[in-house]
């Protein structure tokens, strides 16, 4: 059997971002400290069985009402279960990345979660 191997540029992202478990009553406030790309999403929801989430992304340095907040980028997790998104050409936050997790999609939401919820995020 043969096989290829391949040298690549540069490593898909050079820091994982980790919240675990997410916090589930605040936003988290420009978590890169500086302009950011996005590669990765992994969103754990294993030990949440009781409702689906929502991460939300914004370009920005804060939130200050999440409840109004338009979100730049949003990821879905279906309760109970783990997602993780991959974004080959990466996601550019000029301003660095801020987020927030609900359980309600679109615009805003009520901050939190039911259950235990881990994020992942890859960035350089």
């Amino acid at each position: 059997m043969a096989f290829k191997k391949t040298t690549r540029a540069s490593a898909l992202g050079t820091t994982i971002i980790v919240d675990n478990p997410v916090t589930s009553k605040i936003a988290q406030a420009h978590v890169t400290g500086a302009a950011a790309t996005l590669y990765a999403v992994m969103i754990d929801c294993t030990e949440n069985t009781d409702a689906s989430v929502y991460v939300k992304l914004k370009d920005a340095t804060s939130i200050a009402t999440v409840s109004t907040c338009q979100p730049d980028t949003q990821f879905f997790c279906p309760a109970g279960e783990t997602m993780q998104y991959t974004i080959p050409g990466g996601l550019t936050y000029a301003a660095g990345i801020s987020y927030y997790v609900t359980t309600d999609a679109g615009v805003g939401g009520t901050i939190g979660t039911t259950g235990r919820v881990k994020l992942y995020l890859t960035v350089t």
